[in-house]
């Protein structure tokens, strides 16, 4: 069978396919059924050597083994009818070409960009040659009989080589309409032979050393017949007179030389579509200029235009799209050329551009619009009517927020002007026109009652019959356009369809009067009458062996054709055996019945059988599966896989896998689920190394040692090849799809052409009437469309076979699927860009409340567009001491124990006493606080029993976890199996567990400290190396730097932190206390200095002598402490321990912190669906800078726009939306008013770190 398929294969196209330097393409046996091949392709698949088996194709014509290293075609002498060759981009020399290729039949011969340091021998004798490319090589020369005998050649390319003259005998080309002579030294070099091509249409001599010397002095042969010419690169100093001959010109270039004026004959130039004058000396265009009326792109670059230099008449150009202008002098552009209303695209960067006409705004498809590294330029403002509300403007947010915006007076005075002068010719109109208004329309109702008595006189003598029953009758308006196509019965002949899955399918010609004994058919016949009209015939032809469905949809669609052609004939019902003289004549030879057919339309409920696989999901924007081998090799750390057991899913996420890709492989794991097994399998979430057997089974048991496989080898390219099968008469043919290109895309949904450069496959590729394979190399799809024909869909399948087999595969075992249109698996969809269906999964137990939630969350995103509300709200309001001490008195009260725990190890042990209030960033912390609230008054308490439930009810147990910055994630995850499961058992639901991170606690927690509360860098001592310090034994301390520490209050007195600062004299502040802790150079020993700002408050001071005192860790007991006031500072140890250079003076730094009263921390982001703007408390740090959001700082004189390094561009614009408004508002409220900076994760300015208590380095 596959043979049998091989052999009628004309042609295949293996470009891409990655071969290498393998000399066989497969089976010799098999490669011996090609001698049918006429075409093939080998373009890009890295070929060294040809291969061996294509001496087979005896009957190849054309060859196509172009972007390769191949460096001898020894083996092509074997081809007898080679035709066309195309060999370019190789490693080819003269002398590796076999002299028998150049026969008579040879057509097209391309070696571009090969080492050709000379004309192939014996090229003369290729009499029949169209095509010859030989572009950059080396060739310094062409023989003088070389054009001889090739009087049919009709391109020729000789463009990069090294010719400095033409052979004379290149007059004998009449036929040639393309010659490319570009990038050759051909400075003496007449060109005497151009007049004699007379067939001439395209001619490029860019880089050539033109002058006004060596160019032919008239073209006046070839005026007629030439469309393009390319003399950019050149010596000109002006425009050659020839040019001015060649009345048909479409396309002219004439950029990178040295021309300083325009003549005023361009306007001969009336079909010129395309002018580049980019790179010379230009200052001035004629005003001839605008009689280009088919012009349609126009560069000028690079010149010296200003101003005065463009005619105003421009905008007489309705053709002209694009206008490229950058490189010159340019104050404004002429208001004509917003007259141009075709125009899509304007250049003009690099200018000295002040503003453009207002009109810009009322271009309609201006799409692109460069006025970069223009310093003066401001756009000009839009008008009235072109503007819209935006929902982002401060107005708007205004009646968000319920208050009306101050109206602007308007200036109304030229409106009035304007309505006066309307109205003035309104009434001179009228003027004008009274005398004769009443005479015209007099005239007028004389005419209709003319017609109106013409009208009466006909009916009376003309007999008019009665309309037929039949005349009322009216067809159903029903649509058939997924039925039939809309060039059915639109002309004369016979058309025949086979019913294939309750819908027609179009038939070959080639296979009319071939009947299937299981199949039915429908036969429309039409035929031209004398008056040009259609006659229809409609037949459906029954099978013997045919099924009821496809008896009922060919009875059914006969009709369906018959109401949408409104023929007034019966449709005839043709049985097997039993047609009808009328039906057998439709067809030139006699009926065949041949034995067979499709399989019914309707399902057969089997059993599904789900085969093991593995796929691997790749890390990418638009991730996709690709299947790799059933082993635990494959479980990659860094990967994520899918393996699908049918009824069961498991995705498998590896510790170093992203984040992103987990959360797709999850999606893609739930599509699966839904749309190929309709929900009824599960998926399941593996993380690596919590395995379970049931996993390892299914890849052939838990091995001891695994050694990962780099999945990267099953991938294959990440542009897939897509093949079409085209069937003919007697032949298959496989051509592949260059959907690079707009070409080969369905017309009415081609994609736009600025996506083309990084276009993938697009599902407007697939055609409902085709069958299509798709060659991802580690797997092959083979996809029917639903109107394909039958034998396509066999032949498909057939080739689909046989490629698996072709080399340069991974090590797997290819499988074919196939993919039937409307039920496409997913692993197929996420090959194409925009076929991914978007899934909507509600995670919530409440089934039946999603349909509820999904139309509330729709609401909120209607109400929600864009919430700035934030912005419009006063600062958050500092509670007052006595409040503050008030409220910590009775959370004091409410405290009837705390206990402390540290982690150290695996497992969670107590805290020592003196260690209370001391947190390191690389540490994990649990309190267990149990609170006892004291009982409302009036209740009556009757006996001892309800005083016990009572104290019972009124208990809670607030378990605080606290998680330094830099501490590991597994101290989460300990906390939770271990000591929660015990805090849990303990308490039931009195328990109630809060996560803290780093300098994000909660006032209550606060509380319990009394502002003790140190937070410092790295990771405390061990219980060990605590008592061994504490016994003053020896012991390795690692080497210290000097610490220094600063005592900060941010909104009330509970958050008041110690946290450790970068030691630097900037880090200084009057209004702060700072702890110095310098360690001497034996580390068992040092100095603490306490520094107590001139603008500290005492309260702080206090907190900071206690700090020093009985808070210290424990390594620092034994240092010298000394409290000193800012001036006082000694310069031993001081200010060299915190790295000042005292010969330069006392370092500066800052004296007031007015920044903590007034700064304040937004949060702009859309990850709730809306952008949306909130408020971060004044106790704000570090952490709260979301790494994929937008900030903004107000410091009170600068607002800074902080962009995380994983913020889309969305939340940075709508970002610069709210900063504009947030300015605003403060203007309005007459508050002082703020620069604005933007500034990029990492790249942090002083001011903008000093806002944030003990700021570290990303």
């Amino acid at each position: 069978m596959a043979s049998g398929v091989l052999s009628f294969l004309r042609g295949i196209d293996l470009t891409r396919f990655p071969i290498g330097d393998t000399t066989k393409l497969g089976d010799t046996e098999q490669l011996k059924e090609l001698q049918n091949v006429r075409w093939l392709k080998l373009a890009r698949t890295g070929l060294k050597v040809l291969p061996a088996e294509i001496v087979c194709c005896q009957n190849l014509e054309e060859l196509d083994i172009s972007y390769n290293q191949l460096a001898s075609l020894e083996d092509l002498s074997e081809l007898p009818n080679l035709k066309s060759l195309i060999a370019k981009s190789n490693l080819i020399l003269e002398t590796s070409l076999p002299p028998e290729i150049f026969h008579k039949e040879l057509n097209v011969l391309d070696l571009q960009k090969n080492k050709l340091r000379a004309v192939p021998e014996r090229l003369e004798e290729a009499e029949g040659l169209l095509v010859l490319n030989l572009a950059d090589n080396q060739i310094s020369e062409i023989p003088q009989t070389t054009f001889v005998n090739l009087c049919d050649l009709m391109h020729l390319d000789l463009s990069g080589n090294k010719l400095e003259t033409l052979p004379a005998q290149m007059r004998r080309l009449s036929s040639l309409r393309i010659m490319n002579i570009s990038n050759n030294p051909l400075g003496f070099a007449q060109l005497r032979q151009l007049p004699s091509l007379i067939a001439l249409k395209e001619l490029y001599l860019s880089n050539t050393q033109r002058t006004a010397a060596n160019l032919p002095q008239s073209f006046e042969e070839i005026s007629q017949t030439l469309e393009v010419i390319d003399l950019s690169s050149n010596q000109l100093q002006e425009i050659p007179d020839c040019l001015f001959e060649c009345v048909q010109l479409r396309r002219l270039n004439l950029s990178n030389n040295e021309i300083s004026e325009v003549h005023l004959q361009i306007d001969k130039w009336h079909h010129l579509r395309n002018l580049n004058l980019s790179n010379n000396k230009l200052t001035s265009l004629p005003a001839s200029l605008q009689k280009l009326t088919q012009l349609t792109s126009l560069y000028i670059s690079e010149n010296q235009f200003d101003f005065e230099g463009i005619p105003r008449s421009i905008g007489k150009l309705g053709n002209l799209e694009v206008f490229s202008a950058a490189f010159n002098i340019l104050e404004t552009v002429p208001e004509g050329l917003t007259r141009c209303i075709k125009l899509r695209k304007m250049t003009l960067n690099n200018n000295k551009l002040i503003t453009l006409p207002e009109s810009i705004h009322f271009m309609p498809n201006l799409r692109d619009l460069d006025v970069r590294n223009n310093p003066s330029f401001v756009m000009p403002p839009k008008p009235s009517e072109c503007k819209k509300e935006d929902e982002m403007s401060y107005d708007a947010q205004l009646r968000r927020m319920g208050q009306l915006p101050e109206k602007k007076e308007e200036n109304t005075s030229q409106k009035k002007y304007e309505r006066r002068i309307k109205l003035r010719k309104i009434r001179e109109s009228i003027g004008a026109s009274g005398d004769t208004k009443n005479g015209d329309a007099n005239k007028v109702l004389a005419g209709l009652k003319e017609i109106e008595g013409k009208g009466d006189a006909d009916m009376d003598n003309e007999i008019t019959g009665g309309k037929s029953w039949m005349d009322n009758l009216k067809g159903p308006t029903l649509d058939y356009n997924g039925v039939f196509d809309e060039f059915t019965g639109q002309s004369a002949g016979v058309t025949v369809w086979q019913i294939d899955n309750f819908y027609p399918v179009l038939q070959d010609e080639t296979l009319h009067g071939k009947f299937y004994t299981g199949d039915c058919y429908i036969i429309l016949d039409s035929k031209l009458l004398e008056n040009r009209d259609l006659e229809h015939k409609i037949y459906f032809w029954i099978g013997d062996d045919a099924s009821l469905d496809k008896k009922a949809c060919a009875a059914m669609h006969a009709v369906n054709l018959r109401n949408m052609l409104q023929a007034k004939s019966r449709t005839s019902r043709q049985e097997m055996n039993d047609e009808d003289d009328e039906f057998l004549d439709l067809f030139e030879d006699e009926i065949q019945y041949i034995a067979g057919g499709s399989e019914s339309g309707f399902y057969l409920v089997e059993k599904a059988a789900f085969e093991t696989r593995l796929f691997c999901v790749e890390d990418a924007a638009a991730p996709r599966i690709y299947p790799v081998p059933l082993k635990p090799t494959s479980l990659h750390a860094k990967q994520c896989l899918i393996l699908d057991t049918g009824n069961i899913i498991y995705c498998w996420l590896g510790m170093m896998a992203k984040n992103v890709v987990k959360s797709k492989c999850r999606l893609i794991a739930d599509k699966i689920n839904k749309y190929e097994r309709k929900g009824l399998s599960e998926v399941i979430l593996v993380y690596q190394g919590y395995e379970e057997s049931d996993f390892w089974q299914l890849l052939g048991g838990m091995p001891d040692k695994v050694r990962p496989l780099e999945l990267q080898q099953f991938r294959g390219p990440r542009s897939p090849r897509l093949y079409k099968v085209c069937l003919g008469s007697g032949y298959l043919e496989l051509p592949q799809l260059n959907y690079r290109t707009s070409i080969d895309h369905n017309p009415k949904n081609q994609p736009r052409l600025n996506l083309l450069p990084h276009l993938r496959l697009l599902p407007s590729l697939l055609d409902s009437k085709g069958v299509y394979i798709l060659d991802c190399t580690g797997q092959i799809f083979v996809w029917i469309g639903k109107h394909s024909q039958r034998l396509a869909r066999a032949a498909a399948w057939k080739l689909a076979s046989e490629m698996s087999k072709l080399p340069g595969r991974p090590a797997i075992d290819i499988r074919v699927t196939k993919e039937l249109e409307g039920t496409e698996t997913v692993g197929f969809r996420h090959m194409f860009k925009g076929w991914d269906n978007v899934l909507s999964i509600d995670y919530s137990k409440a089934v039946d409340t999603v349909p509820e939630k999904e139309l509330q969350l729709r609401k909120d995103r209607q109400a929600n567009a864009a919430d700035m509300s934030a912005l419009f709200l006063s600062r958050q309001r500092t509670m007052p001491f006595e409040e503050a001490v008030e409220l910590g008195e009775e959370w004091g009260e409410d405290l009837e124990s705390m206990k402390c725990f540290v982690l150290e190890g695996k497992k969670f042990v107590h805290l020592p006493e003196d260690e209370k209030g001391q947190f390191y960033s690389q540490n994990c912390y649990v309190f267990v606080c149990r609170y006892l609230y004291p009982r409302d008054k009036d209740e009556d308490v009757s006996d001892e029993s309800d005083e016990d439930e009572e104290e019972e009810d009124n208990l809670e147990v607030i378990v605080y976890f606290w998680e330094g910055r830099d501490a590991n994630q597994l101290g989460w995850l300990t906390f939770t199996f271990t000591l929660q499961k015990n805090l849990e058992e303990m308490f039931a639901d009195k328990l109630v567990i809060r996560r803290m991170k780093q300098q994000q606690e909660g006032e209550k927690f606060l509380s319990h400290f009394d502002g003790n509360f140190i937070i410092m860098n790295g990771k405390r001592f061990t219980k060990g190396q605590r008592e061994k310090i504490l016994n003053r034994e020896d012991i390795e301390l690692p080497k210290r730097e000097p610490i220094l520490l600063q005592t900060r209050s941010t909104g009330s007195m509970f958050t008041t932190r110690t946290v450790q600062v970068a030691c630097e004299p900037i880090s200084l502040n009057s209004e702060f206390c700072h702890i110095l802790i310098v360690p001497f150079s034996g580390g068992g020993s040092g100095m603490v200095y306490g520094w107590i700002g001139r603008c500290a408050e005492p309260r702080e001071a206090t907190i900071m002598g206690n700090l020093m005192d009985d808070h210290l860790p424990v390594e620092f007991k034994r240092y010298s402490k000394q409290v000193i006031n800012e001036g006082e500072e000694p310069e031993n140890f001081f200010w060299v321990g915190i790295g000042a250079d005292i010969s330069r003076g006392i370092p500066r730094y800052s004296e007031d912190a007015e920044y903590l009263r007034i700064s304040r921390l937004f949060r702009c982001t859309n990850e709730t669906g809306y952008f949306n703007v909130s408020e971060k408390c004044s106790d704000f740090c570090q952490a709260d800078l979301q790494d994929d959001d937008v900030m903004l700082l107000d410091t009170g004189a600068i607002l800074y726009l902080w962009v995380g390094s994983s913020s889309s561009q969305t939340e940075v614009k709508f970002g610069l939306k709210a900063a504009a408004v947030y300015l605003q508002h403060l203007k309005a409220k007459g508050s002082p008013s703020r620069k604005l900076k933007a500034v990029r994760k990492g790249n942090e300015v002083a001011d903008f770190k000093q806002c944030f208590h003990g700021w570290r380095e990303w």
